[in-house]
């Protein structure tokens, strides 16, 4: 007999972190928080205000999903970008409870990166732990 972990399904770590971002700025009276484009890629046309969420990485034990997650920050001027950037974080800090995250570790940043555009940009990047969904 071979022991072998429970056969789970990941996370959709982009979309739900764009779902839990884009309602944790709704109300925000910030105005570096104000008319943020929340997403899974870069829109076209660019917008003076956006946060990209992708999974970089992560792995699934047993019940639990545990994916990397990059935001990605741009805004108008850096000090609006590093604002967003760092409220992004303190966003995440207060996902766990809500539908299935349980857990949020700070990894890196924010930090500048290079934008080819000009347009002010950070980059931060998260580990969360999600209940993971059993194969049926």
């Amino acid at each position: 007999m071979t022991l072998q972990p429970v056969a789970a399904l990941p996370v959709d770590a982009d979309l739900w972190w764009t779902v839990y971002i884009r309602g944790a700025l709704v109300g925000r009276p910030e105005s570096y928080a104000q008319n943020v484009y929340v997403g899974r890629k870069v829109p076209n046309p660019r917008r003076d205000r956006m946060v990209i969420c992708r999974r970089d990485g992560g792995n699934v034990t047993g019940m639990f999903d545990r994916p990397r997650v990059a935001f990605d920050v741009w805004a108008k001027s850096d000090a609006d970008a590093a604002d967003l950037a760092s409220l992004i974080i303190a966003l995440a800090f207060d996902a766990p409870g809500a539908n299935g995250c349980l857990r949020v570790e700070h990894l890196s940043g924010p930090n500048d990166v290079a934008e080819p555009s000009g347009q002010p940009r950070r980059l931060s990047l998260i580990e969360a732990t999600h209940r993971a969904a059993v194969l049926t």
